[in-house]
């Protein structure tokens, strides 16, 4: 783990708005090949039946791994048709404090102690270790109690605030702006430290 890197250390960032969003070619890139296999999967089930050449195993064992695919395949025409298509930002900085619109989250630059990178195994990004950027406000806890999100989201917010010691914490390797770059501004804005782990 290392230690709090100062805003000066990283490259020199202007106090700045930033606004992030999901990078659709990021998207159709990681989501083509998930695609690629649902298809192929379909395609053969398909086959199968219409030929009459399948055995019910091997139909079944096709369909099987079909519907397992189906809900990640709504889960990314859900994040496309929601975030994606529409451009709505993720996260936006400005210099009243870091909005994260998803989970209707506002808190001023005051409220944060510090700001951490985490770097996440096996997710690239442009060749380079995707991170996660994680805004760590003075009391985690009743940061999380202050957000009013369904039980799904409330999991991935608990998740967080286990994983990274904040609910508020969003991964750079699908959007517009690179972790480095959002730690930069955020900590220019709000004056508090970076630390990278």
């Amino acid at each position: 783990m290392a230690g709090p890197v100062a805003a000066t250390g990283l490259d020199p960032v202007a106090r700045r708005e930033l606004s992030v969003r999901y990078d659709a070619r990021r998207l159709r890139r990681r989501y083509a090949f998930l695609l690629g296999i649902f298809a192929l999967a379909v395609l053969f089930v398909g086959g199968q039946v219409a030929s009459r050449a399948g055995t019910v195993a091997n139909v079944a064992l096709s369909g099987f791994f079909a519907v397992l695919l189906i809900p990640a395949i709504v889960s990314l025409a859900v994040l496309t048709v929601r975030w994606v298509l529409p451009g709505r930002s993720l996260v936006d900085l400005d210099p009243q404090g870091v909005r994260l619109p998803s989970i209707g989250c506002d808190p001023p630059w005051s409220s944060l102690a510090e700001i951490r990178l985490f770097p996440l195994r096996y997710v690239r990004r442009d060749g380079q270790q995707a991170m996660v950027v994680a805004f760590v406000p003075r009391d985690p806890a009743a940061a999380l109690e202050a957000i009013h999100v369904g039980r799904r989201r409330r999991r991935r917010l608990e998740r967080s605030l286990r994983v990274y010691g904040t609910p508020l914490s969003v991964s750079d390797a699908m959007i517009s702006r690179s972790g480095a770059e959002i730690a930069a501004v955020a900590s220019a804005h709000a004056g508090a430290p970076v630390r990278r782990y």
